[in-house]
């Protein structure tokens, strides 16, 4: 895991790494259900509180409301892991 950004929490760092590697293999972002089973939460409504907050810190960019995978890595935020 690089440096976290002061903005975010570790948490959200993760759940930031984990949307970009899983963006990087599968071409699309992951639903909330698939970041809830891969950091074993027990509701993906935990997944939904950290996208919302990403999304309210500039770091994701909202594509469609009520979408599974109404989200997108702002252009300017693209290279996260280089941050």
């Amino acid at each position: 895991m690089r440096e976290c950004p002061p903005d975010l929490t570790v948490a959200q760092h993760r759940v930031l790494e984990y949307i970009v590697a899983h963006l990087e293999v599968n071409h699309c972002t992951p639903t909330c259900a698939e970041i809830s089973k891969h950091f074993k939460w027990a509701s993906p409504s935990a997944a939904h509180a950290h996208i919302r907050a990403l999304q309210n810190k500039g770091w994701l960019g909202q594509t469609a409301h009520g979408r599974a995978r109404g989200y997108r890595l702002p252009r300017h935020k693209v290279n996260v892991r280089a941050a």
